[in-house]
């Protein structure tokens, strides 16, 4: 894309990138050299994302059609029923299969939590703790040396954004640095204070944070609730390249795809205000 587009801007043509999110538009940046922005109230159709035979694109566009598939596993995508109290245990034995490209998508933070607990008790019980001394006194973090770590506030300074991913790679304290994380871009960022506050694991994540991300292997922790509906189901589904994993309950799935997304029920005075113009 970088090599056509500065082919393009030679000719004379005038170059607009956009892109979904914020963080989107940033990678997005990084990647061709252009201003970018992000791009408003488009209806995204067409997934390019992922290759035709994992099946993710037609089965994604079934889902933003309000269509329940009628195979729930097809292609790479697999539908794991399990009852409400499982679906953090179940997410946590599906990420262990492969947890070198792996990423747990769940809708609230509270699953999160309990994923990611469960997670790095699975993966990573017995790596080295961050820790460190403050004041004369030592503290230690619930972090581990190759914990999957996600940031949680903007630092533009330092390359962080809000969702930006990584692995926590060293844990050596020393001064004002209490260790290290390699980010998903390859770039190393030091831990101070600051970064450190705004760190959790990121072995799950909400489908808020992923926005503009992509993933080899997707997990979906599907439990029904106030802010999941087909749209947020269909975005989950697209943050995968290769391979999709759906967990939870079949007629929940099923209610989720058929009634409308949130979106189409919201009203606002817009309208009104347009027509007296």
């Amino acid at each position: 894309m970088k090599t056509a587009l500065r082919a393009y801007h030679q000719m004379g043509f005038e170059i607009h990138a956009v892109a979904l999110s914020g963080r989107a538009a940033m990678r997005l940046h990084e990647s061709i050299g252009f201003i970018t922005s992000t791009i408003a109230n488009t209806k995204l159709d067409i997934v390019k994302r992922k290759e035709g035979t994992t099946g993710i694109p037609e089965y994604s566009k079934l889902i933003n059609q309000g269509i329940v598939p009628d195979n729930l596993s097809s292609g790479a995508i697999y539908f794991h029923q399990t009852e409400r109290d499982d679906i953090a245990r179940v997410c946590c034995d599906l990420y262990q299969q492969s947890p070198s490209d792996s990423r747990i998508m769940a809708p609230t933070k509270k699953l999160v939590a309990d994923i990611n607990k469960l997670t790095q008790e699975a993966v990573n019980s017995n790596g080295k703790l961050l820790e460190f001394t403050m004041h004369g006194e030592q503290y230690y973090q619930n972090l581990r040396l190759n914990d999957q770590i996600l940031f949680t506030q903007n630092h533009y300074d330092k390359g962080i954004q809000n969702g930006s991913l990584g692995t926590l790679t060293n844990v050596e304290f020393y001064g004002d640095i209490y260790g290290a994380v390699t980010l998903d871009t390859g770039e190393v960022i030091e831990v101070n204070q600051p970064v450190l506050d705004c760190m959790e694991l990121g072995y799950a994540i909400t489908l808020h944070k992923a926005q503009g991300s992509q993933f080899p292997r997707i997990i979906i922790a599907l439990q029904k609730g106030r802010i999941v509906d087909r749209a947020w189901l269909y975005t989950a589904i697209t943050r995968a390249e290769a391979e999709v994993h759906i967990v939870g309950n079949k007629s929940e799935f099923q209610d989720i795809i058929k009634v409308p997304s949130n979106a189409s029920k919201r009203n606002s005075y817009l309208v009104d205000l347009l027509k007296k113009i």
